[in-house]
């Protein structure tokens, strides 16, 4: 079935329940006040929900966008909500996807980055905060993707937590998705059955779903469907890029925000590689087809998922066993996108803190570079553990950067909207800090505002001054798709000759990186056909 018809399909189901909905909020309405009055009560499409007023805002947890895809549903596209008679408690955050759950933290991943909620798969679900509008004029938007491999997270992460940005006026969206093997399987049968979803993924699918009920009923919460920013890190990050490339969604959002997931940094499983895994899989499991799969419980798929990410030799991406395979829309190349809107990206200074060994360092540069290899170790020497490490910080780095480079340049030669850049460099305190550094992921709750949910960090006067920097940055980039502020070192667009990066931590210096040699490397690297790639 095609996007467009599953739009229509889904546009038939959805009248009928907004009209169940409506017709129960005229019968019961009399204490309810307007959607528009924001109270603890909301209606929307499939009928009223009661979420919880607390420190001056609304909020909705565990909001339904879409039928819970199980059953027979599993490895399909998303549905429609279903409708209910009454009012909806919306006060629980829902349960995660399926993913293994980490009680504790791992490297420098504390609580505050975990959510060790049940896991199901009737997951899809979205939160919303906001605050109380009466009269007041249409909110920006703030749709976010949580990070996790693919393989896990979801919306209801502490330092996802949407309530310092919605005290600034804006309301904010974060959302579950498919994760894993239920979100990402590619195997001939579901292509067989609908080419367009099994190309697309469930999980991306799921995204644009959770965006489209944004679109459709972000108006009862005080938001403006037209301001819509739509931002993800690391994995969603990478999500948000494949929405980028789905021209079919250009009216769901009208800026993008992408953290630690330049274009062209997730590795992917070729097709070829996607159907020998799952053909690998139904083997495990003895079963013969997606039919008789979809009849498996998820506890036994995930022990053969376990004996699967044991497999090097199926394996293209360590944990990223189950990843997008294809898009909606074959792009040209990573380094143009179709779709042209204002974007803020970046990532932080030390992306890549997983180096195992020197000699791993060096098999992976061997396999990477090939033929530019020796090049590359001249300009980043690796003689020692110690330079192994810097080298891989700092390569990560420049790689890519490089590659946000290459992109905008192709965005540019078209005259495209502005791109804004940024390189986070401050260290979080913490036990940690020296061996991680400004780690993947450090940035987002300085970005959120959410530094209290981990207090144990010891955060001083200086981490809750650049945190309230980085939120009023954001903000003005949610409100006026421009993060520059009154009173703060000016933010210049990248555009075809310059390529400033804003430098965020202790200070805030514009910074010209890499180096014009690492750069040309780079370039004549992605020249030859490769990629960015984040680790």
């Amino acid at each position: 079935m095609s996007l467009r018809k599953l739009d229509l399909v889904a546009g038939d189901r959805l009248v009928a329940a907004s009209w169940v909905a409506l017709l129960f909020f005229f019968a019961v309405s009399g204490d309810v006040q307007a959607s528009t009055d924001l109270s603890a009560r909301v209606a929307v499409e499939t009928g009223l929900l009661e979420g919880e007023r607390a420190g001056g805002l609304v909020v909705f947890r565990g909001v339904p966008y879409a039928a819970p895809p199980i059953g027979e549903s599993r490895w399909r596209p998303p549905e429609p909500a279903h409708g209910w008679l009454g009012v909806r408690a919306a006060r629980k955050f829902s349960p995660n996807c399926r993913q293994p759950v980490i009680v504790v933290g791992f490297g420098p991943y504390s609580h505050e980055y975990m959510d060790p909620r049940v896991v199901s798969e009737d997951c899809l679900y979205l939160n919303v905060w906001a605050r109380p509008r009466v009269g007041a004029a249409p909110a920006p938007v703030l749709v976010f993707i949580h990070g996790g491999a693919f393989s896990g997270g979801s919306g209801a992460v502490p330092i996802y937590d949407g309530a310092n940005f919605a005290r600034h006026g804006v309301v904010v969206v974060t959302l579950n998705y498919r994760l894993g093997v239920y979100g990402f399987l590619n195997h001939p049968e579901l292509r067989k059955e609908d080419a367009n979803a099994a190309a697309a993924s469930y999980g991306l699918l799921d995204v644009l779903t959770a965006l489209r009920w944004v679109n459709r009923n972000i108006d009862a919460f005080g938001g403006d469907p037209q301001r819509v920013t739509l931002a993800g890190q690391s994995a969603g990050g990478e999500l948000v890029n494949e929405v980028l490339e789905t021209p079919a969604a250009r009216d769901l959002y009208s800026a993008a925000i992408v953290e630690s997931a330049p274009p062209g940094s997730v590795p992917r499983n070729s097709k070829g590689t996607a159907d020998r895994i799952s053909a690998r899989l139904l083997e495990l499991l003895e079963v013969r087809s997606i039919e008789a799969l979809r009849r498996v419980s998820s506890e036994t798929i995930e022990r053969a998922v376990d004996q699967l990410s044991q497999q090097t030799d199926l394996i293209g991406a360590g944990e990223l066993l189950f990843t997008p395979t294809l898009t909606l829309r074959e792009p040209q190349s990573w380094q143009s996108l179709p779709v042209d809107v204002p974007v803020l990206a970046g990532i932080t200074r030390d992306e890549a803190w997983r180096l195992r060994s020197r000699d791993a360092f060096l098999v992976d540069v061997r396999s990477r570079y090939g033929t530019l290899s020796d090049r590359f170790l001249a300009l980043y020497p690796a003689e020692t553990k110690m330079q192994a490490r810097i080298a891989a910080s700092d390569s990560s780095r420049d790689r890519l950067v490089s590659g946000l480079i290459a992109w905008n340049h192709a965005r540019q030669g078209r005259g495209a909207s502005p791109l804004f850049a940024y390189i986070f460099t401050h260290v979080e305190p913490g036990d940690s800090a020296l061996r991680f550094g400004a780690f993947h992921t450090s940035e987002v709750p300085y970005v959120f505002g959410t530094l209290d949910k981990a207090p144990e960090r010891m955060f001083t006067a200086v981490d809750r001054r650049i945190s309230r920097d980085l939120v009023l940055r954001w903000l003005a980039f949610l409100r006026r798709r421009d993060p520059n502020v009154r009173g703060l070192v000016r933010w210049p667009s990248a555009d075809l000759h310059s390529f400033a990066l804003m430098g965020i931590g202790e200070s805030e210096v514009l910074q010209t990186l890499p180096a014009a040699e690492r750069l040309q490397f780079f370039m004549d690297f992605f020249a030859g056909g490769g990629r960015p790639s984040l680790f």
